[in-house]
């Protein structure tokens, strides 16, 4: 993982890289304060990735275009330590099931 950059292959890194790079440049300080869940999603046509972020109530603070799905799913899972939006649809349902 991002921890042990030595078992990356080099194009991995520079992926990871890249990605750190687009992420720092488009984030805020107010987005990353208040980001929580994260989504990272390829288009099967033109397979261009778009890495999503969510405030704890579920709305999208911004959208960005990356190089790597699998670079932005580590960047921000492990760095930004985000959670992914699945998690946050799990917990919208387990509350209503437990408001019934």
């Amino acid at each position: 993982m991002i921890n042990k950059p030595e078992l990356l292959s080099l194009t991995e890194q520079q992926d990871l890289e890249q990605t750190i790079k687009i992420f720092d440049e488009q984030i805020t300080d107010e987005i990353y304060n208040r980001a929580e869940f994260y989504e990272v999603e390829e288009d099967e046509d033109t397979l261009l990735v778009t890495a999503k972020l969510f405030d704890a109530e579920g709305n999208q603070l911004i959208s960005i275009d990356v190089e790597d799905y699998d670079a932005a799913e580590e960047v921000l899972a492990d760095m930004f330590d985000l959670d992914d939006i699945e998690d946050y649809d799990e917990s919208e349902d387990d509350e209503h099931d437990y408001q019934e």
